[in-house]
């Protein structure tokens, strides 16, 4: 039967060119890998490389068995890694619950940096609105939780503010309010408002309801496309519409009561008297900077 050290020699020797460049990078004596890969033909049954050249070549099965040797070192690397991962006592599994409009650019790199981090853990994103991350979080069906801030204190969870994001109230170039020169408090109230809802029945707590006709969905997402479609006007974050702004499918309206964005805060989330592994100790605070970045860019 072979042994990783057999595969690591076959391979050394096949992208070295030669037994010898193999031996040296290998730090081994060149009898012994000429021997291992003789070993390995007799145990495979097949010619590995052609002797007959000066340097000795792949032959087609070999070129065709290296491909699948380079695949079994790397599974048994990242099997290494695992089991070096929970000797840390790494988690094996993190769920997050996340405001689907809170995924801004910067987590991109987070994430990416995580995976290289944690190999080990395997990381769950539900996407939920503000009020269930709450619910999903005090439940403990999620360790962690990015949300807008809730104005309502829950004694089972421990909240950290980490930056706000700008807000606009925005509607599609054909809705009526598109077409007034400045919009006042009164003219919002006369269209339909488009809201957000989480399953418990509540909103965010920093856009209530003005107009006495609303639409409700459970993410920002929907909002914007609700708005986009000429169903009626909804506070939305700025960094999910700016392709919409771009491309005019969407125009943010001059209201005389907000001179500038107004900023909705958000939070981090943890249960309350939780022990983070090593895990989610890193990401926690590898997602806080992320809307400082945000908020400075804004």
């Amino acid at each position: 039967m072979y042994s990783l050290e057999q595969l690591r020699i076959f391979v050394a020797a096949a992208e070295q060119g030669s037994f010898s460049a193999a031996a040296r990078r290998l730090g081994k004596a060149q009898s012994a890998v000429s021997q291992s890969i003789a070993n390995l033909e007799i145990d495979w049954g097949v010619e590995l490389f052609d002797r007959r050249t000066r340097k000795p070549e792949l032959t087609p099965k070999g070129v065709s068995l290296l491909a699948h040797a380079k695949v079994v070192l790397n599974q048994a690397r990242s099997l290494e890694i695992a089991a070096a991962a929970l000797e840390q006592e790494q988690e094996t599994t993190l769920e997050l619950a996340v405001d689907e409009a809170l995924m801004v650019p910067a987590i991109e790199p987070v994430l990416a940096e995580f995976a290289e981090r944690f190999p080990a853990t395997s990381l769950a994103l539900n996407a939920v609105a503000s009020s269930d991350v709450l619910s999903l979080v005090a439940e403990g069906r999620a360790q962690m939780g990015l949300m807008f801030s809730s104005l309502t204190f829950h004694d089972e969870i421990d909240s950290t503010y980490l930056g706000d994001l700008p807000f606009v109230v925005v509607a599609s170039p054909q809705h009526p309010l598109a077409r007034l020169s400045e919009v006042k408090l009164a003219d919002l109230c006369i269209y339909r408002q488009l809201m957000v809802k989480g399953f418990d029945g509540r909103g965010l707590d920093q856009v209530p309801p003005i107009s006495a006709q609303l639409w409700w969905a459970n993410n920002l997402f929907l909002l914007r496309e609700l708005a986009r479609q000429g169903l009626g006007w909804s506070y939305v974050p700025l960094h999910l519409i700016t392709q919409e702004l771009a491309a005019g499918t969407l125009v943010t309206l001059p209201v005389v009561f907000d001179h500038q964005p107004w900023r909705a805060p958000v939070d981090r989330v943890l249960p309350r008297g939780a022990r983070p592994g090593p895990a989610l100790t890193w990401l926690k605070e590898a997602v806080s900077g992320c809307f400082h970045q945000e908020t400075s860019r804004s």
